[in-house]
């Protein structure tokens, strides 16, 4: 493990333009309190290039939802795509969510936390999902979506990979949650700013085994973009 010194002494060795690539492997190793760290330090006045996982992804969102794309990193601010605030560090490498898309301008967001999860009457139900998943009983796309925005926020882009499914199914499913009063709907950016404290946890989740539904998803990003494919 390295210390937090050598961290911060290797960052300001490394940084380009202001810029710091971070090898998959180093922040494979680094504990959660060494990102927060580097946050603290770097996050006002640093950037960051995405993870080679991440940028996988967004090459597949280029060639997936091109408007979307365009949306987050055709501007006036972005040095680069693919370069974010280094402050954002601890939310990117958490989980396998990435760096999150919840800042659209021009199309609306689709991002979900599980404060958009409506009523308490869902816990019931969301308890009976992890049921049936823990059974290994097959769940459609709106009940596996559900389970995970409760586990970390999530994207219908990021689900749509990770899931292997077209992201026009996706959305489908997300407007029946909405229909069925089960989902909040935010799309704007301003709706979306009380939901993006990434790092808050419902005191009352409903606790799902990752590997679980690791299991159905990709469990990787690490496939070939031209696999999965939109019908939008």
């Amino acid at each position: 493990m390295i210390s937090d010194s050598d961290l911060l002494q290797w960052v300001r060795q490394h940084a380009e333009n202001n810029v710091v690539e971070f090898p998959d492997g180093l922040l494979q190793v680094l504990t959660q309190e060494q990102l927060h760290l580097l946050a603290r330090e770097f996050g006002a006045a640093m950037f960051m290039r995405l993870p080679a996982s991440d940028i996988r992804f967004f090459e597949w969102l280029k060639h997936a939802d091109e408007n979307v794309w365009n949306d987050l990193w055709l501007d006036d601010i972005q040095p680069e795509p693919y370069v974010v605030g280094m402050a954002l560090l601890p939310d990117i490498v958490r989980s396998n969510r990435g760096f999150p898309i919840c800042d659209l301008v021009n199309r609306p967001n689709f991002y979900f936390t599980h404060l958009h999860v409506l009523g308490e009457e869902a816990k019931p139900y969301l308890e009976a999902l992890r049921m049936r998943l823990e059974k290994g009983d097959e769940l459609g796309i709106p009940e596996l979506f559900l389970l995970e925005l409760t586990q970390e926020p999530i994207d219908i882009w990021r689900f749509a990979y990770l899931y292997r499914v077209p992201i026009s199914t996706v959305k489908q499913a997300v407007m029946q949650l909405v229909g069925d009063e089960l989902l909040m709907y935010t799309p704007t950016r301003e709706e979306l700013s009380d939901y993006l404290n990434f790092t808050a946890q419902k005191d009352d989740a409903v606790s799902v085994d990752p590997a679980a539904l690791q299991s159905i998803g990709m469990g990787s990003s690490d496939e070939s973009d031209d696999e999965i494919n939109d019908d939008e």
